[in-house]
């Protein structure tokens, strides 16, 4: 190890140390401000492996300047001539560099920091490497994810919900019949425990990543709940006589997920829409 790259692995290894829930875009800030006191006008390719790690965005939206993948630059900007400047770009992701995260996800302890890395080197490698990586990698991504969800480490609870839907399509693209049966029970018990009636975003994620899912084997017990829970807060959601909890929007919500999957047992042709 040079005397370049003892900080930066110091440095990270200090941020395993964070006790309180903390989000990918902390990580990065702390990471830059790191870099840039230390005043290093050409960075060694573990300290850009740091930099770029937590700026990349998850579920990446816009298709039009994605590439292909999960993860997409967290700035893009247009210029005159044309031409657009990613930041971070994928063309900076060198074969060194998913080497250097792949052995990070290893070495890592805290779930979110070994998530990212693990979860890089997985949506990554097919672009830069030209073939899959290791399953182990995968098994990776679906194990930290389920300890963030169960350890409470992440700031929030929409990100931990998007991480959950992806460890979910990995298990499934790797046809892990028990690490699909683990996240199944994960996200139904994340639901339980972050649920609020009023935050439509915070609840129906068990149905739409469950029920709507064909390949997701589960139980008539397990399906009963997740119709259940909908029901009955439906129920509290449109309840006319109880001004305090009525919530039209969030009702209709629910409504249409219900509406949806009662036509489905009447009509199997038919895909729910929410």
């Amino acid at each position: 190890m040079t005397k370049l790259e003892k900080p930066i692995f110091e440095f990270i290894d200090s941020l395993e140390l964070l006790s309180m829930p903390f989000a990918e875009r902390e990580i990065s800030s702390a990471v830059n401000s790191y870099i840039k006191e230390k005043n290093i006008n050409e960075l060694p390719p573990q300290w850009l492996a740091e930099a770029m790690a937590f700026d990349f965005v998850q579920d990446y939206q816009n298709k039009e300047t994605s590439w292909g993948t999960y993860y997409g630059p967290m700035m893009v900007l247009n210029n005159d001539d044309g031409t657009a400047t990613e930041s971070p770009s994928i063309r900076l992701v060198t074969p060194e560099i998913l080497e250097y995260w792949e052995e990070r996800s290893r070495k890592a302890r805290h779930p979110i920091l070994k998530l990212r890395y693990a979860d890089l080197v997985w949506d990554f490698s097919k672009n830069i490497l030209d073939k899959s990586p290791h399953f182990s990698i995968a098994h990776t991504v679906i194990d930290s994810t389920i300890a963030v969800a169960t350890t409470n480490c992440h700031k929030y609870e929409t990100n931990v919900i998007k991480k959950l839907e992806r460890a979910l399509l990995v298990a499934l693209s790797i046809n892990d019949s028990g690490r699909i049966n683990e996240l199944r029970e994960t996200i139904i018990q994340y639901e339980d425990k972050i649920a609020e009636d009023k935050k439509p975003g915070l609840w129906g994620f068990s149905f739409d990543l469950l029920l709507k899912n064909k390949k997701v084997p589960i139980s008539d017990e397990l399906r009963q709940k997740i119709i259940q829970d909908l029901e009955d807060r439906l129920t509290k959601l449109s309840d006319t006589s109880n001004k305090e909890n009525l919530e039209p929007w969030a009702a209709e919500s629910t409504a249409l997920r219900l509406a949806g999957y009662y036509r489905s047992i009447v009509d199997p042709s038919f895909e729910t829409v929410v």
